[in-house]
């Protein structure tokens, strides 16, 4: 899988510890290396973040980051998804299912430029504390359906 996956069309990592660096993961080597020009879907559970590997973004056309269906929710913060979302270029179906660790503070510095989704047609957003920061700067003008589920606030 290292030199080359022509044909790879679709990958997925399921949960596991939290991976902050790759190369304290030797099973990761030949991931961190390789090249997939036809890879359409990224799957990634809980712990994983976009950024880890270097996955073609800009062919991308579907992306789930979190599994809803399972109630895994992605233990990172909203916004550090924006940047690699504004590289999906091709995305058509987006799927966050997130769980972001500082919910009750606000947000530390991000980029806060437009991000630009000219293809997506699917967007389902769940249980984001900061899900306006991303609403607000979504461009998807082939929006056909939104799925939204936002966060449970109990009565304190």
């Amino acid at each position: 899988m290292a030199d080359h996956s022509p044909l790879l069309r679709s990958f997925s990592v399921p949960s596991f510890s939290r991976v902050e660096d790759p190369s304290q993961y030797p099973a990761l080597k030949g991931i961190e290396s390789f090249r997939a020009p036809n890879l359409r879907q990224l799957i990634l559970a809980e712990s994983w973040h976009p950024s880890i590997l270097p996955f073609p973004s800009s062919r991308l056309t579907n992306i789930h980051i979190g599994d809803s269906i399972e109630d895994v929710r992605a233990k990172l913060k909203l916004t550090s998804c924006f940047d690699i979302l504004r590289q999906c270029v091709e995305l058509t179906h987006c799927r966050l299912y997130v769980d972001d660790p500082d919910d009750s503070r606000p947000p530390t510095t991000f980029n806060a430029d437009p991000i630009v989704l000219p293809q997506l047609r699917f967007f389902q957003l769940n249980w984001s504390y900061h899900d306006s920061l991303l609403i607000e700067r979504l461009v998807a003008p082939k929006l056909k359906e939104l799925r939204y589920e936002p966060p449970y606030f109990s009565d304190m």
